[in-house]
C-alpha cells in the first residue's frame, strides 16, 4: 500500500479528539490526549515555538495510541505506520539541524553543543501498558 492510500485509509482516525463518550477509558491510559486536528488548529493559531513543540505533539498522537491499544489491532498498527511515516519525513527534511543554524544565527552566543539537550531524545520508546481494545472503537 503506498502513501497516500495508507494514508486516506488510516490517518482519519487521528484527525479529531478521542470521544470519551465512546471511549470512557482511554483518559486510564492516555495523561494528555491529542490529535491530528487540535495540531493542525495550533499550527494555524501560531501556538508552536519552536519546530520541537510541534514534534511533540505529533509524536504524543502515536504514543497515545500505542498506550490504548493493544499490538497488533488495526488502529496500532496503523499508528506505527503514521509514526514511521512521520519520523522518516522528519529526519529527510532536517528539521532540528536547520533549526540550531536558526538560533546560532539569531544568538550567536549560543552554542549549537548546548543546544543538543533541547533537540535530543525527543521520541520516548514505546513501552508503555497497552489495552486492548475487544469491543471494535479505536
Amino acid at each position: 500500500m503506498d502513501r497516500r492510500s495508507y494514508r486516506d485509509s488510516s490517518q482519519c482516525r487521528f484527525r479529531q479528539p478521542v470521544n470519551l463518550k465512546d471511549v470512557p477509558t482511554y483518559l486510564n491510559f492516555v495523561t494528555r490526549a491529542m490529535d491530528l486536528g487540535t495540531i493542525r488548529s495550533n499550527m494555524r493559531k501560531n501556538a508552536y515555538r519552536t519546530p520541537m513543540d510541534f514534534h511533540d505533539d505529533v509524536s504524543q498522537v502515536w504514543e497515545n495510541c500505542a498506550a490504548y491499544n493493544g499490538t497488533g489491532t488495526p488502529c496500532r498498527n496503523d499508528g506505527e505506520f503514521c509514526r514511521s511515516m512521520f519520523l522518516s519525513a522528519w529526519k529527510d527534511m532536517k528539521i532540528e539541524e536547520e533549526w540550531k543554524k536558526l538560533q546560532v544565527e539569531i544568538d550567536p552566543s549560543v552554542s549549537p553543543s548546548s543546544m543538543t539537550m533541547m533537540v535530543s531524545g525527543r521520541i520516548p520508546a514505546i513501552g508503555i501498558q497497552s489495552h486492548v481494545v475487544t469491543n471494535g472503537i479505536d
